[in-house]
């Protein structure tokens, strides 16, 4: 089916079903298991994908209802049933309680405030700065209250001292007690010396668990450094143009797009791309999450030149 504005209401409802239809089996299962079979919850939880992969099909689900809500016009109960399911959705990435998406979720908000608002480069830089003042004072303060965390942080900086002395401590059982953030940390670590062997050109995708000795340890949880590792500064440089031309061509699109419901539709999946880049910053991408971003962004930018802003003439 073609792209066209014939078109678009057609494909965004078949989209809204699909997600729809996902949303609820997956409901369905979660609250199966979590009131009649809690024994086998967190196999059917962890079996069913990652928290983050959950929550962020959740976040993504919540964003094409909204767009759907937007656009189409339904009846109040529909409606109000719409953002119930969106409620619920939310819910359930509030109930996986992942540290990245209070991170991306708190970044979508700073974008979104920047977008409606003329907000000056020096302020931005000043929340920001606050924004991280803040994040090392509540980080402090949860490792001082928490033994766990503390024990873990100091297995880890043991971990990277290892490192340098016998890098088969990777292939150890030991490391998995630093936890997931320490994991992180010391794979990449580990992984630096064949990332500057072939800093240039990379050491190709699919590689790392290869690297570092596991393999269900497929990538570094960094989009960034997944690119510098497996395309090395040729392949990180590339992808930060076209990704970085694209999100621009969206953010300042979007802003000349007159008709405010389309304008709202495609903020919100604007909204949607900054919380998965964010995200990508603690987690794989290459194979997964990195696909369906771009492919969004390429969807805002194909949406822009259908209500002509960026034709060749209106850049005259």
């Amino acid at each position: 089916m073609p792209l066209n504005k014939e078109n678009l209401i057609p494909l965004l409802e078949l989209s809204y079903y699909l997600n729809f239809i996902i949303f609820m089996g997956f409901s369905i299962a979660y609250w199966f298991f979590k009131i009649l079979n809690p024994a086998a919850f967190d196999d059917f939880f962890y079996g069913f994908d990652n928290p983050i992969g959950t929550s962020l099909f959740m976040m993504e689900f919540s964003a094409v209802s909204l767009i759907f809500v937007t656009f189409k016009t339904v009846s109040r109960k529909t409606k109000i049933f719409i953002y119930a399911t969106v409620a619920l959705a939310l819910l359930y990435v509030v109930m996986t309680f992942q540290r990245s998406f209070v991170v991306a979720i708190f970044a979508t908000l700073c974008y979104f405030v920047v977008f409606k608002y003329k907000i000056g480069i020096k302020m931005i830089l000043a929340v920001l700065a606050v924004a991280v003042v803040l994040s090392l004072f509540l980080s402090n303060i949860s490792f001082f209250l928490s033994s766990d965390r503390m024990a873990k942080f100091e297995k880890t900086m043991e971990f990277v001292e290892k490192l340098s002395k016998n890098k088969n401590i990777l292939r150890t059982q030991e490391n998995k007690d630093t936890g997931t953030i320490g994991i992180r940390i010391i794979k990449i670590l580990a992984s630096w010396d064949k990332t500057k062997e072939h800093i240039y050109i990379g050491n190709g995708i699919g590689t790392f668990s290869a690297t570092i000795g596991d393999e269900g340890y497929k990538y570094p949880h960094n989009i960034f450094y997944e690119f510098l590792y497996s395309t090395g500064l040729i392949g990180l440089l590339i992808f930060v143009f076209i990704a970085g031309k694209i999100f621009l061509l969206c953010h300042f699109g979007i802003k000349k797009i007159e008709d405010l419901k389309l304008r709202a539709a495609l903020l919100s999946a604007q909204l949607f791309v900054v919380l998965s880049i964010v995200v990508l910053q603690f987690t794989g991408g290459v194979m997964n999450i990195f696909p369906n971003t771009f492919f969004i962004m390429s969807i805002i930018v194909m949406t822009l030149n259908l209500y002509g802003v960026y034709k060749p003439e209106n850049k005259k």
